[in-house]
């Protein structure tokens, strides 16, 4: 699918024209972010990650970040009244500052005021008289609605440049007239008190309760006496009509304790405090007591893991995918669509397959035209097209398909030397491979029982260098690399410009069991795009013998027959520069402005898996060219880099959630996250728990699910029987 550009709605242009400027931009719904509570992490000041971003979520207009991450601030006059405040603020000489007109009034835009007192810069806005002062800053993120969002238009264009600074003095005059911000009016008493417990204890948690049911605060208002108002959204959001729907849905609590709250749409049919405690989720036992005291080391080093993964990542400039952990379920349908030959090539794949595995196919295909169009093309940042591709597949499903169908087309195409070893037997092995042959594709099955063997020098010692050949072979495919040094110098390998590719398959538990927190930390995960079969459910079809077409043989003959540099191309080569386009380059400079500032903010581990995300993306790129290109590629598209950032961050996060999900730091974490893989599905009842556990100690095992449970990853579901009550352990889903 091709990218979003400027021309595709009035609110895509605008959000970009933004993000140009400076600006982090959000889509909104009339005036709520679309994103939900983590809609701050979404925002993004990168063009091309606006378009995307904009593309996958649903809107119907832009909202721009206020505060220090956009650098400004906007004085809103919504009334004549307001409008009279500003005026006196400037003593009528109103800065031309970027300015424009909503249903309301007047949005005027500032400068971020450094000299904004500390008192106010965590809130999202403030009052003055009349004028509102929406600044957003520290822990409150605040946006405003920009044009051409619901009518909205600019008076004064906006232009960085123009963006007016907000004097000293009027600064001064701002803070002084502070007052408090308006509050809603008091509603009725409430109509219903929650049944007191056995223990006569009628204080309900509220925000445990809402966060039990999975519903969303907005916004949480204090009363100086103790009483509080929650704001939420609300459960019968679909009915509603209004642009202000989320907000019109309120939970309180006086402050003897007693609950009441509606929703302001009669259409809901929650015009009560009965019916909207209805909609919302019953209240039970632990909504008014504390849980039991829990071991709090264990629960910092799952949750520092476990609960890691892509749904809590703050990064601005690359969560295309939002912090939804759903949105990591499914293989991104626009990904398999690449133009050119490597869309002959998986296409080839899934005909002639007894189970069709798009995934996997588009992995091998990727190995195959990386490993043709080795030493033969580069881009201006010096990238390379070798690339190590893992594909994850259970036993039985068709994961060796592509390995198959990528032998028998270099045989076809005469690239038969291309082929290299199928099993590792040392690193001396992988040196004496790529000296004979500089592009090679190797083609390993079983890799993550491979990778074990590699990790622990004491089982292989043979085998435990070849992480480190392999690591640098990857990054040495630019320049020359020598081998072992040895006293006779005749002995020393030297490869000008090596060239690896790696298709390997392996079974998902192998391969996350392969893994250790050393070989993450090392690099040799991060390099690798590990693409995921489909599983047991797929229909098993009757595969066709078909030739190659005639045309796909071409392109590869093409290849093997190009030969940059001359007559010296194959011992020194001297690829051809596929240069990007201008709006290409913009888009990749600004994914690698984002992974270099969220690796400042991330664990050890994660860091390291990102690092290689920019590398990664370059290669994805300059490959669509190629095969969009089905020869030497002209340019490198906006399209190519779309395609390959957003094909690099979603493997990039299902690698991190493996890895979190699998990766311990010690044996007390790794029971944790073996018995958490247990209870997916419908969960288990105690009894089934301690049957698949036997290998735990009954204390360990209370232990474990105590921690798990108060860490909020596991819950328990209470099944009424005939003689008894069953608990049901079962896994949390992230929201």
């Amino acid at each position: 699918m091709e990218a979003a550009t400027e021309t595709d709605s009035p609110i895509v242009t605008a959000a970009m024209m933004y993000a140009r400027l400076g600006w982090y931009v959000v889509p909104v719904r009339g005036k709520v972010p679309s994103g939900g509570n983590g809609w701050p992490k979404q925002a993004t000041r990168d063009p091309g990650e606006a378009a995307c971003l904009f593309e996958d979520t649903p809107h119907d207009g832009v909202g721009v970040v206020l505060g220090e991450r956009s650098n400004l601030i906007d004085l809103d006059c919504d009334n004549p009244e307001a409008e009279a405040v500003l005026q006196e603020l400037f003593a009528g000489d109103v800065p031309n500052t970027p300015t424009f007109r909503s249903t309301k009034g007047l949005h005027r835009l500032f400068r971020w005021p450094d000299g904004l007192p500390a008192s106010e810069r965590g809130k999202a806005k403030f009052m003055c008289g009349a004028l509102e002062v929406r600044i957003g800053g520290g822990e409150r993120a605040a946006q405003t609605v920009f044009p051409p969002s619901g009518g909205r238009e600019w008076v004064i264009p906006p232009d960085v440049a123009r963006v007016a600074e907000l004097p000293a003095s009027v600064l001064a005059a701002i803070v002084a007239r502070m007052t408090e911000q308006r509050r809603p009016q008091p509603l009725p008493a409430p109509s219903h008190a929650p049944t007191p417990t056995a223990n006569g204890d009628d204080r309900l948690n509220v925000p445990r309760w809402l966060d039990r049911h999975q519903v969303t605060v907005l916004a949480v208002d204090r009363s100086p006496d103790g009483a509080r108002r929650w704001f939420i959204q609300c459960p019968g959001i679909e009915a509603h009509t209004t642009k202000n729907a989320p907000r019109d849905c309120v939970v309180t609590q006086d402050a003897a304790g007693k609950l009441g709250g509606q929703c302001f749409h009669a259409s809901c049919g929650m015009a009560s405090w009965a019916a909207l405690k209805a909609a919302i989720g019953p209240l039970e036992y632990a909504d008014y007591h504390e849980p039991e005291p829990i071991n709090a080391d264990a629960v910092a080093a799952i949750v520092a893991t476990a609960d890691a993964p892509a749904v809590d990542d703050d990064d601005q400039q690359i969560d295309e995918l939002g912090d939804n952990g759903d949105n990591l379920t499914d293989f991104p349908a626009e990904c398999l669509a690449v133009p050119g030959l490597i869309e002959e090539i998986v296409g080839h794949t899934l005909a002639t397959s007894l189970y069709e595995q798009p995934e996997l196919a588009l992995g091998g295909a990727l190995a195959l035209l990386g490993t043709i169009t080795g030493r033969k093309v580069t881009d201006a940042f010096g990238t390379r097209t070798n690339v190590y591709v893992l594909g994850l597949g259970l036993s039985g499903v068709g994961k060796e398909q592509a390995r198959k169908i990528n032998k028998d087309l270099l045989l076809r195409s005469g690239g038969e030397k291309l082929i290299g070893s199928e099993r590792i037997g040392s690193h001396a092995g992988i040196v004496t491979t790529i000296h004979e042959t500089p592009a090679s594709l190797m083609q390993l099955d079983e890799m993550g029982r491979l990778l074990e063997t590699m990790k622990d020098p004491r089982k292989s010692p043979h085998l435990f260098n070849c992480i480190t050949v392999l690591m640098q072979l990857y990054s040495s495919s630019s320049t020359l690399w020598k081998a072992d040094a040895y006293a006779d110098a005749k002995r020393v390998k030297t490869i000008d410009q090596p060239h690896l590719c790696i298709y390997g398959t392996a079974t998902p538990d192998s391969f996350w069991h392969s893994l250790s927190t050393d070989n993450i930390a090392e690099g040799l995960i991060g390099r690798l795009l590990v693409f995921e079969g489909r599983g047991y459910e797929l229909e098993m079809q009757e595969p066709h013998a078909e030739v190659p077409a005639a045309v796909t043989l071409d392109a590869l003959r093409w290849w093997h027959d190009f030969r940059p540099g001359g007559n010296l191309g194959g011992e020194h080569p001297r690829p051809m520069v596929v240069p990007h386009t201008p709006e290409a380059r913009e888009r990749f400079l600004g994914h690698i402005r984002g992974i270099n500032a969220k690796r400042k903010t991330e664990t050890p581990l994660r860091a390291a898996v990102w690092s290689r995300s920019g590398e990664k993306v370059a290669k994805l790129a300059l490959l669509r060219a190629c095969s969009r290109a089905r020869c030497q590629p002209e340019t490198i598209t906006f399209a190519d880099v779309d395609w390959a950032v957003k094909l690099g961050n979603w493997l990039t996060r299902r690698l991190l959630v493996g890895c979190a999900e699998h990766v311990s730091e010690n044996d007390v974490e790794a029971r944790a996250k073996r018995v958490l893989g247990l209870l997916n599905g419908k969960g288990l009842t105690a009894t089934q728990l301690c049957r698949k556990t036997q290998w735990l100690r009954k204390r360990e095992r209370e232990e474990i699910v105590n921690d798990l449970i108060g860490c909020g990853l596991v819950t328990t579901e209470t099944i009424p029987g005939v003689t008894k009550h069953k608990i049901v352990l079962k896994r949390r889903l992230k929201r």
